[in-house]
């Protein structure tokens, strides 16, 4: 989408967007609760596949609309370099940038599983399915009102520096103070924070940073940062949680969130430098 819009038009609708998701997440799970008497599960993968399929007529409607809106508007082509992405990701500061902001973004995820994790040892299958069942529906619900009526305003109005450090801000100082009183549920509070601002502000924020960047980059770079630095972060998370934890220096729950809080505040600062980067080529 973000080769279509600018940069007003990102902050305005992007986020409006990205609810689909939740809605879908909502709807999902639902119709299978009302169905779940009359449909085995392989019918249901059979419906699901359908659903898949649906995505289909979809683009090409809106790829004919889009064609409509922006006319003989002739496109650069790609290079046919296979490596020009990393090329590409190696000499562009804003793309570093993202994939710092991204890689810290896992290693905040990492943290917070960890924690829900250990704090979820205790209670029985049905406990832990009830209580992990409540954050997907709080989650996907909050997702929805923030991408409605917050998130194009919080971009518009503040910018994007506020728009891209605020979760993480937000998430560094609910982290220390769970890290001074480790209870299940203010951490399960702090996932639904962490995952609905994320959904409804921060991903919406970070697409809204390709609407600066070529084709080159947001089509062979951008599936770089994605892919690789996002699961690499995860790798990399798990292991220092490991070192930190059991596998190595044996440190208990508290101050392991408190390294993860030091984690969250250095990706807010990384949000504020991106965030600011891309107003400031908005003013020139």
């Amino acid at each position: 989408m973000s080769q279509h819009y600018d940069k007003g038009q990102g902050k305005r609708i992007f986020g409006f967007i990205n609810t689909g998701a939740s809605a879908g997440a909502i709807f999902g799970p639902a119709m299978i609760l009302l169905f779940r008497h009359r449909i085995n599960e392989e019918n249901i993968l059979l419906v699901t596949a359908g659903v898949l399929l649906l995505t289909l007529p979809l683009i090409a409607i809106l790829n004919r609309e889009f064609a409509k809106k922006e006319g003989k508007v002739k496109r650069s082509r790609l290079s046919a370099n296979p490596f020009s992405g990393f090329q590409e990701f190696i000499t562009h500061k804003r793309l570093v940038g993202i994939a710092a902001f991204i890689f810290l973004f896992t290693g905040a995820s990492a943290f917070l599983y960890f924690a829900q994790k250990e704090l979820l040892t205790d209670y029985s299958r049905a406990d832990r399915k009830q209580l992990l069942g409540s954050v997907e529906l709080a989650t996907n619900i909050l997702t929805i009102v923030i991408g409605m009526f917050a998130t194009n305003r919080i971009a518009r109005r503040f910018g994007m520096p506020t728009t891209l450090s605020l979760v993480p801000f937000v998430i560094c100082s609910l982290l220390l103070l769970v890290s001074m009183n480790p209870a299940i549920m203010l951490v399960l509070a702090l996932q639904v924070v962490r995952r609905s601002g994320n959904y409804a502000i921060t991903r919406p924020a970070r697409e809204i940073l390709y609407t600066a960047v070529d084709r080159e980059a947001r089509f062979k770079t951008k599936p770089i940062i994605d892919v690789a630095v996002y699961c690499g972060g995860d790798v990399f998370w798990i292991w220092l949680i490991t070192l930190l934890g059991e596998g190595g220096l044996k440190l208990g729950l508290t101050p392991i969130l408190c390294v993860g809080a030091a984690v969250t505040l250095i990706w807010g600062f990384v949000g504020v430098y991106l965030g600011r980067k891309h107003d400031l080529d908005d003013s020139e």
